[in-house]
């Protein structure tokens, strides 16, 4: 019976301050801020000024392969490709 009155007595506004995302932005430091913004040039130079894809676009496809530029390419063209 302790223990209900302990989840009762609970701060839940507190707690959920730990997951609510904002201490997550330290893992992006300004190494991966060059390396995104490099990798977007690179990709932009190889699709040509025709492509519209966004950058958002691109700069999340660099996060997911970790800033890896052919695979990024390639996941674009792709995506441009197949019907939405």
């Amino acid at each position: 019976m302790s223990r209900h009155k302990l989840i009762k007595a609970m701060d839940l506004g507190g707690e959920l301050d730990d997951f609510d995302g904002a201490n997550y932005d330290d893992d992006f430091d300004g190494l991966d801020e060059s390396r995104l913004r490099g990798g977007v040039i690179e990709v932009r130079a190889v699709l040509g000024p025709s492509n519209t894809v966004s950058d958002k676009d691109i700069e999340d496809s660099l996060w997911h392969y970790y800033y890896d530029v052919e695979k990024t390419v390639n996941y674009v063209l792709r995506k441009s490709r197949s019907p939405i």
